[in-house]
């Protein structure tokens, strides 16, 4: 666990105000979600659907991202975060930009109240780029880890930038070419260069400390950097230049085999693993990892259909879906049920540890909300993914229904947690 408590670390203040509205996020993503069931079919560009997205993304999963990644770098790189103080910044600037952008989407009012909240969001991000960079340009020793993460603000800086252009584009057309082309750039950025660049970067630090997995060969790790990032910047190369489609199912698969390099990765660090028994959180990841592998499948499946069709449309959104809750939801859950009781029992109980009794780390997790909340969860990805494909909307309607639940379960799961 020195990983987490090392001195290099930011103060837990700053970090929390990151992990506690993610939380928020991903209950009111849940909830909404939920209640507008019937409006999640057809085509992807609506603005519900444009406005969910941008929470799941935006607040829920790049939020976490902030925390767990001021939290980490400096831990994991060896080196002090940059500016404490800019952190502390860039989280208010984030969070205004954040409520009028998803407002603004939600209610599709484009112009001014777009243009200004995706300034402000962009403006964080260029805020968190900076402090990260400069945090990094001072490491004298770099690992595996190190590479994911400066891929991922690499991808972010392109994510970021094309969505403030996006945003412009929306009340003020400029771009000659189909707004629909660039946001599909966008959203492979933010999902396949950013969110799992960074997720795989941060998972490999953090699972074998939790599992206590120590001899296993990274060799699968470096095949998975090289292929990804080799297919994710020929399929921006080839969607900009409107390439053969050949070129973007070799793209493709290079992405696909890159993300099964991962998968058998993670099946050697828990194979190797000391602590047989497995909690909530490495469930959580198992199940992530089993997600990822349709998620593959169904993104190839889209490359061989034809774009536009019906068939097309029901597997896109299911692609999304899956990869944003059954994927990134279920590692970013896991991974939070280890680091909030950590950092939590760090500042509040380790100075008074061995003077007077205090619970352990696994004493301030609800264990039988925990497991509620992943069966729910589960069940509710698989019923709402398998409503999105073979289209009874009724079925995703369920399926939505469940995973507000298992939210509403985690939000006061981590609650406990911090008035523990």
């Amino acid at each position: 666990m020195d990983l987490l408590s090392t001195k290099m670390a930011p103060p837990f203040r700053m970090v929390s105000k990151y992990f506690v509205s993610a939380t928020l996020a991903y209950v009111v993503l849940c909830v909404c979600l939920s209640l507008g069931w019937n409006e999640i079919h057809g085509h992807f560009f609506q603005p519900h659907i444009l406005a969910l997205t941008h929470i799941a993304t935006l607040a829920w999963i790049t939020m976490t991202i902030f925390g767990a990644m001021f939290q980490l770098v400096p831990v994991v790189l060896e080196v002090p975060l940059w500016s404490g103080r800019l952190g502390e910044w860039q989280f208010w600037i984030y969070l205004a930009g954040l409520t009028g952008l998803s407002s603004g989407m939600w209610m599709f009012q484009v112009g001014l109240l777009l243009d200004i909240s995706g300034a402000l969001v962009a403006l964080a991000g260029y805020l968190f780029l900076w402090n990260m960079l400069r945090t990094m340009f001072t490491v004298e020793k770099w690992d595996l880890t190190g590479y994911f993460l400066l891929a991922g603000l690499l991808y972010f800086f392109i994510t970021i930038t094309l969505g403030l252009t996006l945003a412009i584009n929306f009340g003020h057309p400029f771009i000659s070419r189909s707004h629909i082309d660039f946001l599909k750039i966008h959203a492979h950025f933010g999902l396949a260069g950013w969110v799992s660049m960074i997720i795989m970067g941060v998972a490999m630090k953090l699972l074998p400390m939790f599992a206590i997995s120590h001899k296993y060969s990274l060799r699968p790790m470096w095949i998975a950097f090289w292929f990804v990032n080799v297919g994710l910047l020929g399929t921006m190369v080839e969607e900009s230049l409107g390439g053969p489609d050949i070129l973007l199912g070799v793209y493709a698969g290079l992405i696909a085999i890159g993300l099964l390099a991962y998968v058998i990765q993670i099946v050697l660090v828990l194979r190797g693993r000391l602590r047989k028994a497995l909690d909530v959180a490495m469930k959580h990841a198992i199940v992530s990892f089993v997600f990822l592998g349709i998620a593959v499948i169904l993104g190839c499946i889209l490359v061989s259909i034809p774009s536009g069709s019906e068939s097309y449309l029901r597997i896109a959104l299911a692609y999304g879906f899956v990869v944003i809750f059954g994927f990134a939801s279920s590692l970013i859950l896991g991974e939070l049920y280890k680091i909030i009781p950590f950092l939590v029992w760090l500042n509040k109980y380790a100075p008074r540890a061995g003077i007077a009794v205090v619970p352990t780390m696994k004493e301030m997790v609800n264990d039988r909300l925990a497991k509620a909340e992943l069966v729910l969860f589960c069940i509710g990805v698989i019923i709402a993914g398998t409503g999105l494909i073979i289209q009874p909307q009724m079925l995703f309607g369920i399926g939505s229904l469940l995973l507000a639940g298992s939210s509403i379960l985690f939000g006061f799961t981590i609650i406990g947690i911090y008035r523990r």
